[in-house]
């Protein structure tokens, strides 16, 4: 799926330890009900492009198999996309389902994660703008959701991060040093049974998270339930599981 080519589709296919899926310069591509199933010598499972996408569903795939010490992500964006779709994929123990990197408009939402090793679930690595992250449902990982800047592609804006499920990870929700302008805007997600924090934001992020209405796990907020560091909003927060129900 290389230069020159466009509307390509993939799907309904079952891939054994490719060390990589797919890689893709190409828009308008989709790559969908397919199982990759890696083996613990995978470099990495879907690596994209390498030059401006735009308009790339990746949907309803199954990823697993995969050393997550060793492994960069099932799905990664680098450089100048637009109009990314990550959704109702489900990963198993490779660690990271999706990196992002100098993206606009990318849309996360429904994917089931099981990662491992410390690896972020979901990786918003630097200069993505307008990403959305909904509907996911994660555990076991290091962070569920990092916004970082640890590559200098430079800082995020207009993260939101809405209506997930993050349990028990080392951390729900990790802003890092100097990842955003204008805050992470993460709310009516269910966070419980996080080891670390439910939403840990770096003190030299960039700006505060707004973490309000959430549920934390306990009708106390994170008094009783998952902590919070400083630089994190949370009240009002939610006093019942339900989502939909009013903040107060």
């Amino acid at each position: 799926m290389q230069d020159g080519n466009s509307g390509e589709t993939i799907q309904n296919n079952i891939f054994h330890n490719p060390g990589r899926a797919a890689s893709f310069t190409t828009s308008r591509t989709v790559f969908r009900r397919n199982a990759v199933k890696n083996t613990a010598t995978a470099g990495d499972g879907f690596q994209g492009n390498s030059r401006p996408v735009r308009d790339v569903t990746i949907a309803d795939n199954n990823f697993s198999g995969a050393d997550p010490t060793r492994y960069n992500a099932d799905v990664t964006f680098i450089e100048g996309d637009r109009n990314l779709t990550v959704n109702g994929n489900r990963s198993t123990g490779d660690g990271t389902l999706v990196a992002l990197f100098k993206t606009t408009g990318a849309r996360i939402t429904g994917n089931t994660v099981t990662g491992g090793t410390g690896a972020s679930a979901i990786y918003i690595g630097g200069a993505d703008h307008n990403v959305t992250v909904t509907d996911n449902t994660i555990s076991d990982a290091g962070s569920a959701v990092k916004v970082a800047n640890d590559f200098g592609g430079g800082a995020s804006s207009a993260v939101t991060i809405t209506r997930n499920t993050l349990r028990k990870n080392q951390y729900a929700v990790n802003v890092a040093k100097d990842a955003t302008t204008g805050g992470v805007h993460a709310n009516r997600n269910s966070i419980t049974g996080n080891a670390r924090y439910g939403v840990f934001t770096d003190p030299a992020a960039g700006a505060r998270t707004d973490a309000t209405c959430n549920w934390w796990g306990n009708i106390r907020g994170p008094a009783g339930g998952d902590k919070v560091s400083s630089g994190v909003d949370y009240k009002p927060w939610l006093k019942f599981s339900s989502l939909s129900v009013g903040c107060r």
